[in-house]
């Protein structure tokens, strides 16, 4: 695949070996039977600029697969390209993988046809996955949660310097690989410092390194895609919720946990002896969570002053993932869960000698 963007040409083999090539160059060379990924530098306008380039193949193995992020944003997938963008060839099969991928549309072709005759109804509920999830969300447009998708994930700019740097500043506090200390140091100094406004008419998400630039100031799907990019660039793994409720729609994160009592616990050891200098806290004596075919999601609501507070009041909720995948759910009770906290980490610390952070 070519393309052109910004007056400047990338080139992508994903076929044998994948080679990134930019303005004729080649930049990057990589064997590789799964998908494989390609960073590299080069100077634009005068300033370095950072791509991250994912090759791989469709599951058919006659397509490419490729995103491209620049400067930590999405500006190309499969689906989505930023305005700007052209694209010269679409395809760099050989003639003989053409010929093969031209038999297996027919054969495809030919095989929709037949079960459109026997039974239209069955071809209609087997659409995508992601049209078919999404029919109950009555009132709302398809486009409209689709547009929504790709404004969340070009927001999510995790891989960005701006992005990344505070992250690893807060992450820090508590050194080693990701843990839930470094969550909470993320969440506290987000809640703590965020500063609530209204978005412009329409619909406005805010990039995460903008944000940060700008003081943590926006509404809640700005909060939440600043929550998720800061989790995601020090390890975690987060997504977005969009709740639909009678009370009006809420956007809010979840991060993934492992929902056992030594997790809960350390939650609360974490907030049990930050209590006497937040009087509003009060004493964490449950968190919740998510538990679902993906794994347990903690609660990160930015109506709670602690990871894992209570639930947005939601008949049905859209999730987000930083890749790009969505999902839709109806309000089902038993997939939302508590834990109790154990009650030897209620009692206050001696606020003498306890510190913060």
């Amino acid at each position: 695949m070519k393309l052109f963007y910004n007056g400047h040409e990338i080139e992508i083999t994903a076929f044998g070996t994948r080679k990134i090539f930019y303005d004729g160059t080649l930049i990057s060379s990589k064997k590789s039977i799964f998908k494989s990924t390609h960073i590299f530098t080069v100077i634009e306008n005068g300033e370095n600029v950072q791509y991250e380039i994912k090759v791989g193949l469709k599951w058919h193995g006659l397509r490419e697969k490729i995103s491209i992020r620049r400067n930590g944003r999405i500006i190309y997938l499969d689906h989505y390209h930023e305005e700007g963008i052209r694209i010269e060839r679409i395809t760099s099969l050989t003639k003989t993988q053409k010929i093969a991928s031209g038999l297996l549309r027919a054969a495809i072709v030919a095989l929709l046809a037949f079960v459109v005759a026997t039974n239209y109804m069955n071809y209609m509920n087997m659409e995508s996955a992601k049209e078919e999830e999404i029919t109950f969300l009555k009132g709302f447009e398809r486009s409209y949660i689709k547009n929504i998708t790709n404004k969340v994930i070009r927001a999510m700019d995790y891989s960005n310097p701006v992005v990344r740097d505070y992250a690893a500043r807060l992450a820090a506090k508590y050194p080693g690989e990701y843990n839930l200390k470094q969550m909470s140091s993320i969440y506290d100094d987000v809640f703590q410092k965020w500063k609530y406004v209204d978005d412009p008419k329409g619909e406005y998400i805010s990039p995460a390194s903008r944000t940060i630039q700008n003081g943590l100031i926006g509404d809640c799907d700005d909060y939440a895609v600043l929550m998720c990019s800061l989790i995601e660039a020090v390890g975690g793994d987060c997504r977005i919720i969009l709740a639909f409720g009678k009370e009006g729609n809420h956007v809010y994160a979840e991060a993934k946990i492992k929902a056992n009592q030594e997790t809960i616990d350390e939650i609360n050891s974490y907030y049990a002896g930050a209590l006497h200098t937040q009087s509003d806290l009060g004493a964490v004596r449950r968190i919740n969570y998510h538990s679902d075919p993906d794994g347990e999601w903690l609660n990160l609501d930015q109506i709670s002053a602690y990871p894992g507070g209570a639930f947005y009041n939601a008949e049905k909720y859209f999730v987000i993932y930083p890749n790009g995948s969505y999902k839709a759910r109806e309000k089902v009770d038993d997939l939302k869960r508590r834990k109790y906290l154990r009650s030897k980490y209620l009692q206050l610390t001696n606020p003498e000698k306890e510190t913060i952070h």
